[in-house]
């Protein structure tokens, strides 16, 4: 997501069992702390998602994080052409 960089942290409450939180690397949202809960969608476009960036390298609708209890996985789910990365770079 261009110059955005967040990592996921899972919450070891299991008894909350509501997902996990991302912390902002760089950018923004450097040093935030944001819960993804069940599911958190992210892009530029404040209409579509919940979490927003004022950056042009994000797109509208960029990606969005679900959490499935059952199996204490999260998803992501890229509708951008620029592609996610992971925190080591990686598409």
């Amino acid at each position: 997501m261009g110059d955005e960089c967040i990592k996921s942290e899972h919450n070891n409450d299991m008894s909350l069992k509501t997902g996990g939180e991302m912390i902002g690397i760089r950018g923004e949202y450097q040093g935030v702390k944001i819960p993804i809960g069940r599911g958190i969608s992210l892009g530029r476009d404040p209409e579509t998602a919940q979490l927003v960036f004022n950056n042009q390298k994000v797109s509208r609708q960029h990606c969005s994080i679900t959490f499935e209890e059952e199996t204490e996985t999260y998803y992501v789910l890229d509708y951008s052409q620029n592609g996610i990365m992971r925190e080591n770079g990686a598409r």
